[in-house]
């Protein structure tokens, strides 16, 4: 039965970690430690703002060339 405890085990969204003890939880993510919520937080910041869709690198060639 161990088996089945690691796929009831909760993850790091930014780390991957195991995550023992208490988690935090952002927007229905967790996390192991505050600075792994940061540091998520951070770098996922500028999708949230626009409503959660990025353009494309080459924005020219999505859009002209079909």
């Amino acid at each position: 039965m161990s088996f089945l405890k690691k796929l009831f085990v909760k993850h790091c969204a930014n780390c991957g970690r195991e995550i023992r003890g208490k988690d935090y939880v952002w927007r229905g993510k967790h996390f192991c430690s505050e600075k792994c919520k940061r540091t998520y937080r951070r770098e996922h910041r500028k999708k949230y703002r626009r409503g959660g869709k990025e353009l494309p690198k080459d924005t020219f060639q999505a859009i002209y060339w079909r």
